[in-house]
């Protein structure tokens, strides 16, 4: 099912709860889409002139999380992919995951984690648009169907 606001699209399933935030405008809004409880793909967007005035591109955007991530001390093994996103020329973006292991103190555990991003400057609409997903502790993963869901993304500012 196509979801669109504000020109900006996403398929999901039928299935999938929609929660606009309340506020949202044309330059700054969020949706959240819910799978189950816990499960969320997260939908922001925010005006690009205040995003440029320190990030250049979208990837410098993300550059700082993912170094502060891979220099924690309780991180192991951090795990960077990057994924090619089939929107226009014209929109600069960055998309990754970065997978990683943590080590809790207590109770003593070690978890499996890994934070989905998308990141996309819209110089026709003034935007940056941003989709994250991070899987909750417990329940199910829904890893697969995040990333076709923030694959699917595009931003329709021509139309």
């Amino acid at each position: 099912m196509l979801f669109q606001i504000y020109g900006l699209q996403l398929d999901i399933p039928k299935e999938y709860k929609i929660i606009l935030w309340k506020d949202s405008v044309f330059y700054e809004g969020t949706v959240e889409i819910h799978a189950n409880v816990g499960n969320m793909i997260k939908m922001d967007w925010n005006d690009l002139t205040k995003i440029l005035q320190k990030y250049p591109t979208p990837e410098d955007f993300f550059k700082e999380n993912i170094e502060r991530i891979k220099e924690d001390p309780d991180i192991i093994d951090p795990k960077l992919e990057t994924y090619t996103w089939s929107g226009d020329s014209e929109h600069a973006y960055y998309f990754h995951k970065l997978s990683y292991r943590a080590v809790r103190k207590f109770p003593r555990k070690e978890i499996s984690d890994y934070i989905m991003g998308l990141g996309v400057f819209c110089k026709n609409s003034n935007r940056f648009i941003l989709l994250q997903y991070r899987p909750p502790e417990k329940s199910p993963d829904i890893g697969e169907k995040a990333l076709e869901i923030i694959k699917s993304f595009k931003c329709r500012c021509e139309e």
